[in-house]
């Protein structure tokens, strides 16, 4: 679970990572409590991002009845395998993706663009 503290602040999940960070996949929201705020997964190659998928604020409240606010806790969740993904916000599925660019190795992390807090981290294996 994460909830941003402020307006305009972004937060992300990092998976399979290599060590410097430049490779990467990151799923999460970026201008939260702004009209352009959005939920997507970025894959991260050499340095350089490309959006692999993008769910606008206005989407998620028609799709999901999902209204991302600042101050308030979210549960966002990944699952992983192979080269299949599945996006959650609060149990609902919001997107899935396949993408074979990295395998199942990697570090996992969090990046806050501003000011955030986590709380309940789970990180497990489905092997």
């Amino acid at each position: 679970e994460a909830k941003m503290l402020d307006h305009g602040g972004s937060l992300y999940i990092i998976l399979r990572s290599d060590h410097a960070g430049y490779n990467c996949y990151m799923f999460g929201v970026v201008g939260v409590g702004r009209i352009y705020n959005c939920v997507h997964v970025l894959l991260w190659k050499e340095g350089v991002a490309k959006e692999l998928l993008k769910i606008t604020n206005k989407e998620l409240l028609k799709d999901f009845n999902l209204q991302i606010q600042p101050n308030e806790f979210y549960k966002y969740r990944v699952v992983f395998k192979d080269d299949m993904f599945e996006f959650f916000i609060d149990d609902k599925k919001i997107g899935v993706l396949k993408d074979s660019t990295y395998d199942n190795k990697g570090y996992i992390g969090l990046l806050c663009g501003s000011r955030a807090v986590f709380r309940n981290l789970k990180v497990w294996s489905l092997d």
